[in-house]
């Protein structure tokens, strides 16, 4: 099978006969597949460490809206018990003026 005709080219089957280039082809490969394994697997630690920081973002949100909903509440409570309070003030106040 001829591919390149002209006068002083290799063919590629004259090519494909060259151990040298052929080992050499095959060690390139070898190489740029091996390269792009280390790459992937690296890539897939990264992907790994990430959903792994996103997991932790995401509980400590979720912890931080839980204190904050506990911290409303608490809020209302201690509003309601000041008004209590400030309601038996003024009573308190009504009944001093009163006997004034």
């Amino acid at each position: 099978m001829k591919v390149l005709s002209e006068p002083g080219k290799q063919t590629i089957s004259t090519l494909r006969q060259d151990p040298q280039l052929t080992s050499g082809v095959k060690n390139s490969i070898s190489g740029n597949l091996e390269s792009t394994a280390r790459q992937e697997a690296a890539w897939q630690q990264e992907v790994l460490e990430l959903k792994d920081q996103l997991k932790q973002a995401i509980a400590f949100g979720e912890d931080q809206a839980k204190k904050r909903k506990k911290a409303e509440q608490n809020c209302i409570m201690l509003t309601k018990d000041l008004k209590v309070a400030n309601t038996k003030l003024n009573d308190l106040e009504d009944r001093i003026l009163a006997k004034d």
